[in-house]
């Protein structure tokens, strides 16, 4: 399948900014001028849109104007909270004001709210971030919208929004589980002098699903992370440059194998020969540089066998063959004269240089040419099992004198 690479926390922190501010201090806040003020509107809490239901019910006009003059939080530096005259003085301000200002001022509102409900669908995953954590303990494992935490007097009587009580719920029960897990170690090390074999089967077992843990915090948060970057739509597919259509690959799945299911379907994937897009233009690939190495290959073959030729029509022509003439030979021709006991006897006196293969060629052959099968592993229903026939290597009716002469070098010629 295709690969994407594993996110890092400083990548994905950029997506958290909002559900940082929604946490600590508790709200979005944007700041407009009014008549040479500044004014600071906050994104709403759920008690904001109670509170405006049960005071002003259906009534349009006054639930906007009622809902506004909570949300604005500060003037001229001057924080507002728990200040109900100032709510009422700012409610008849605002109905005072144009049309167009006023559609200005709620729209800025709107954008808040939209950016809030935005960061609430991401608070799930920044609770896997290591920085929610740290966030947690710098407080006091203490609710993040107290007084003196944020430094605004009289923030916490507004209460905490669902970001804040997801949060903080979490971490508290993030807490509890580490403090089971520190007494069932105590426990595991009380045990083992008597169970040695037993326990160390259970610390087995408990971190293989401490890492299973971690392998899928990590998976979630780059699928997130990948969606919310534009790379994956919401099914988890590719998205085109367009934006709009799933090409090329038609609804591919980007496969980011954590667990030991999804590397075991990985594997029989391999063996069934079900090749996916990624796959098919690797394979693809590996035929164009296999082209270009069998062309360049006979490119030279066929330069070697012209210079022979050349040479073998001078001797003839010359009627002498100089002794310190040097013959070049490829790895093939060398391996097979030895095979056969040596050089020509009938030229002893050439002398005779060969050269290793190049690197370029030993990665070729290595991971272009040879062809990797699934050996002994076959597919009976939705499982890999072995081979019930394995075939076995064929038989060499060498005798051992003969294998030892086939692997000596031999060297004959020269002075």
């Amino acid at each position: 399948m295709a690969r994407l690479p594993p996110s890092t926390a400083e990548q994905r922190l950029q997506y958290h900014e909002d559900v940082r501010e929604l946490i600590s201090p508790g709200f979005l806040s944007a700041r407009i001028k009014i008549n040479n003020k500044y004014l600071c509107i906050r994104s709403p809490y759920p008690t904001d849109y109670w509170l405006m239901e049960k005071a002003f019910g259906l009534e349009e006009r006054d639930w906007t104007i009622g809902l506004i003059s909570r949300l604005i939080w500060m003037v001229d530096g001057v924080t507002l909270f728990g200040n109900i005259a100032a709510q009422a003085t700012l409610r008849e301000l605002l109905r005072q004001l144009p049309k167009t200002a006023f559609d200005a001022v709620f729209a800025c509102a709107l954008g808040l709210m939209s950016r809030a409900s935005k960061a609430r669908d991401g608070a799930l995953y920044f609770l896997y971030e290591d920085i929610s954590r740290d966030m947690w303990r710098g407080n006091g494992h203490q609710l993040p919208n107290a007084d003196h935490l944020t430094g605004m007097a009289n923030l916490e009587k507004i209460g905490l929004n669902a970001v804040q009580k997801i949060w903080y719920a979490w971490n508290t029960a993030e807490d509890q589980r580490t403090k089971d897990m520190f007494a069932w170690q105590l426990a595991k090390q009380q045990i083992a002098p008597h169970a040695p074999k037993a326990v160390a089967k259970i610390d087995k077992a408990d971190k293989l699903t401490e890492e299973t843990r971690e392998k899928d915090r990590q998976k979630i948060l780059d699928e997130w992370f990948y969606k919310r970057l534009g790379v994956l739509d919401q099914d988890g597919k590719l998205i085109s440059k367009g934006g709009d259509v799933v090409d090329p690959f038609e609804g591919d799945h980007v496969s980011m194998a954590y667990t030991s299911d999804e590397l075991a379907d990985e594997m029989k994937r391999w063996v069934t020969g079900d090749m996916d897009f990624h796959d098919k233009v690797v394979a693809e690939y590996k035929v164009q540089i296999k082209e270009k190495m069998l062309a360049e290959r006979a490119a030279r073959d066929q330069a070697l066998a012209e210079a022979m030729l050349e040479i073998q029509e001078r001797e003839e022509n010359l009627g002498t063959r100089p002794r310190t003439r040097l013959v070049g030979y490829t790895g093939e021709q060398v391996a097979q004269m030895m095979q056969e006991g040596g050089f020509d006897p009938e030229r002893p006196g050439a002398r005779t240089i060969s050269y290793p293969t190049s690197r370029k060629q030993v990665a070729f052959d290595k991971w272009v040419d040879s062809e990797k099968d699934a050996g002994a592993l076959v597919v009976e229903g939705d499982k890999l099992v072995p081979r019930k026939e394995i075939p076995k290597p064929k038989k060499d009716d060498r005798n051992l004198q003969d294998k030892i002469a086939s692997r000596l070098p031999r060297y004959s010629g020269g002075d």
